[in-house]
């Protein structure tokens, strides 16, 4: 089975596409990441930095933003953005409609992180699995979502598996499946239908309360990397791009590492001044200054053996680092 954007156009709520044809275009980043814990923070599945959900170039959309670090996971920030004008006319203030929103405003994050062939969400003070992408056909899963927009009471219900697929975009086979809502509604919370690896579930990639009163449009089709410095770009297609946005390239040697650690800088990036070694809970323990071409040495011999990561100042990402004392 082959998708293109116009299969996902052809599920989501007309009023709020586009309406030319768009082609879906997807990269995969690269990055090195130590066998022993790349399940737990390889995101190349989900969410690279610089993906976009979006329904229009520079319009209503999602962005993949940077890392943090919750609950003891390397988890990855996608922001919601709404701009207003795209909705009423560039002469229709969004006060005159009633609202109280901004022309542009960041109207929530979302956190995620992937482990293998699954995601999980955050929701409150919990991560939820939200796909796995090794199901079989007549599997169930339970998910779970917010009540309400703004609610802070989660509540789960059950999806099956109607189908499981590989599909072909932009030349790269990717794992898919169709699922409906089991006991519900199916369009209750606006989960049935096809998850694609990369971009998940199709129009949204989290499940929602469509009879909240508050939420009036998720004009979100696909994700895609758009090429920002290709200023004409349109609703025809999303440029595409191999690397990940602001994605600053770390070298370790050794890694693992047992005394001391070298860590170096694509010297390319001159505004970086720090770079810092941080635990699976976000706190900073060792930092040292950036000196160009040169490599920066740190000795680890009073960190607890364990999972840590490495992240300069102004930089999106994170190098995982193992910490072994014998």
């Amino acid at each position: 089975m082959i998708i293109n954007l116009d299969f996902f156009l052809s599920q989501s709520n007309q009023f709020l596409l586009p309406s030319k044809k768009s082609y879906l275009l997807l990269s995969f980043g690269l990055f090195y990441m130590p066998s022993l814990i790349s399940q737990e923070v390889d995101t190349t599945i989900f969410a690279p930095i610089g993906a976009i959900w979006s329904a229009a170039y520079n319009s209503d959309h999602m962005t993949a933003t940077r890392d943090t670090f919750i609950l003891g996971h390397n988890a990855r920030v996608l922001e919601k953005f709404w701009t207003c004008k795209s909705f009423w006319s560039p002469d229709m203030p969004c006060n005159e409609q009633g609202l109280t929103l901004w022309n542009t405003a960041v109207l929530r994050e979302e956190i995620i992180y992937t482990q293998g062939s699954q995601v999980y969400h955050f929701l409150e003070d919990s991560f939820y699995l939200l796909y796995d992408f090794n199901l079989t056909p007549g599997s169930t899963m339970v998910i779970h979502t917010r009540d309400r927009l703004h609610s802070t009471l989660i509540v789960p219900f059950q999806i099956y598996i109607d189908a499981v697929d590989t599909v072909n975009i932009d030349n790269h086979q990717l794992r898919a499946y169709h699922i409906r809502e089991y006991d519900t509604d199916p369009s209750f919370y606006r989960f049935t239908g096809w998850v694609t690896e990369r971009f998940g579930k199709e129009f949204y990639p989290f499940p929602f309360n469509n009879q909240d009163e508050d939420i009036f449009g998720f004009p979100f089709v696909a994700s895609c990397y758009e090429d920002f410095e290709v200023q004409n770009a349109t609703s025809d297609g999303c440029v595409l791009s191999f690397n990940e946005t602001n994605y600053v390239p770390v070298g370790l040697y050794p890694n693992p590492a047992n005394s001391m650690v070298n860590i170096s800088i694509d010297p390319s990036f001159t505004n970086l001044k720090k770079i810092h070694i941080i635990d699976l809970f976000g706190k900073k323990h060792l930092s040292a200054n950036i000196n160009g071409n040169s490599t920066s040495q740190l000795f680890i011999e009073a960190l607890p053996s364990g999972y840590y990561f490495v992240q300069a100042d102004g930089a999106s990402t994170s190098v995982p680092l193992i910490i072994t004392h014998h």
